[in-house]
């Protein structure tokens, strides 16, 4: 028996309507998650967002072709530790304009700041508390730092444990994107220029030359 006409399914009078059988519509959009409703044998579950295409039909609203709605977005705020450009009075802190700052903040000693070239980045694993500042961001203010820091393509989205013992939301890269790039021991990217606290172990070979020419 061939399958049902769409005007037939939509037609009051056909008993493959009445059965419940999807017309030729709906079982074209089968892979779409569609759902056909019996206007009078059954109520709809949800409103009909999308009415059926074939208008050329005088019955086409008879057959409801209902997209399912999309789940509700929840707005819920998150806290997001920022450690480079983004901190305030760096270049990128326009970023966060309007988003508010709960101060500054510290990880525990368990990462690696890099520097590469004029940003900074961080990984997880190491023996470095990294400095940086704490601000407090709803879905849509989050999804905007992502897309600037193009996250998951340069940067991936993490957690980073703080001093006080609770998580917030950071960004991290990966060992291999910054392989031979300078670690920051001291765990602060504003110090990144200050001078060493210790002074600097001289090499043996430079230490015998030095010995040398001043023997001369």
């Amino acid at each position: 028996m061939g399958m049902p006409s769409y005007h037939d399914a939509c037609s009051f009078g056909n008993e493959a309507f009445w059965k419940g059988k999807p017309c030729g519509a709906a079982q074209a959009r089968a892979g779409e998650g569609v759902t056909v409703v019996d206007p009078i044998m059954k109520a709809p579950s949800r409103p009909a967002q999308q009415p059926c295409l074939q208008t050329r039909c005088r019955r086409h609203l008879a057959c409801a072709h209902v997209n399912p709605q999309p789940k509700a977005r929840i707005a819920v705020n998150v806290r997001l530790f920022v450690y480079g450009t983004l901190m305030r009075g760096e270049r990128d802190h326009a970023v966060l304009e309007g988003i508010e700052c709960l101060g500054p903040a510290r990880t525990l000693a368990r990462y690696t700041l890099v520097d590469i070239d004029v940003f900074a980045v961080m990984l997880e694993g190491g023996k470095t508390a990294v400095s940086g500042e704490l601000y407090r961001v709803d879905a849509h203010q989050l999804a905007r730092v992502h897309a600037f820091q193009q996250v998951p393509h340069r940067y991936y989205e993490g957690t980073a444990g703080l001093e006080d013992g609770s998580p917030a939301v950071t960004h991290f890269m990966r060992m291999e994107q910054v392989r031979g790039r300078r670690r920051l021991g001291n765990g602060d990217w504003r110090a990144r220029f200050a001078p060493r606290s210790a002074p600097h172990r001289e090499r043996l070979y430079a230490q015998l030359a030095r010995d040398r020419s001043s023997k001369r």
